[in-house]
């Protein structure tokens, strides 16, 4: 059934192996992640969904026809978490995680509109409406570690995503 499930695939497929233009390498995408303390190789993006409100859009429901049940909605938010160690002596510091902020905003900006997708599971087809149209990111400041050669990076984006479907 369409939901959590075709949403979180979608974006994993969208954002897993992004090239980044900087020194972070390119994007890893997780739905079940790793420990993030140990992944110091790649920008680790933690894709999941917390579901929003479904209602109805239109009449009928149930078992008819295909192609002529009613159309429903569902006012998802997915978060992705962003987590990346860089080195303390990388020369493009200053400005590698800020790309990996960028490419990651870019990436879900030129996500199709409508994105047509098929739920993994059960193959239903349903469109999701708005990726990337609205972002929300916070960009806390740069922590030291215990291996005091790295830094952790950290990144969330908060996205609204309309999902429709016949049902």
């Amino acid at each position: 059934m369409p939901g959590v499930n075709a949403v979180q695939t979608y974006l994993h497929g969208l954002l897993d192996g992004v090239p980044v233009p900087s020194s972070a390498g390119p994007l890893q995408a997780f739905i079940e992640p790793p420990n993030p303390l140990t992944d110091t190789l790649n920008p680790g993006v933690y894709v999941w969904d917390s579901l929003g409100p479904e209602k109805r859009r239109a009449m009928p429901r149930g078992n008819v026809l295909a192609g002529t049940a009613g159309w429903k909605e569902i006012d998802h938010t997915a978060h992705l978490w962003v987590i990346w160690f860089g080195e303390d002596t990388d020369p493009d510091s200053d400005t590698a995680f800020p790309s990996v902020i960028d490419t990651i905003t870019q990436t879900l900006r030129s996500s199709a509109d409508p994105a047509v997708i098929t739920d993994p599971e059960t193959g239903l087809i349903s469109y999701l409406i708005d990726v990337g149209e609205k972002i929300n990111t916070d960009y806390p400041p740069v922590k030291a570690v215990a291996d005091q050669r790295y830094l952790r990076y950290d990144a969330q984006f908060s996205l609204p995503i309309l999902e429709l479907f016949q049902a």
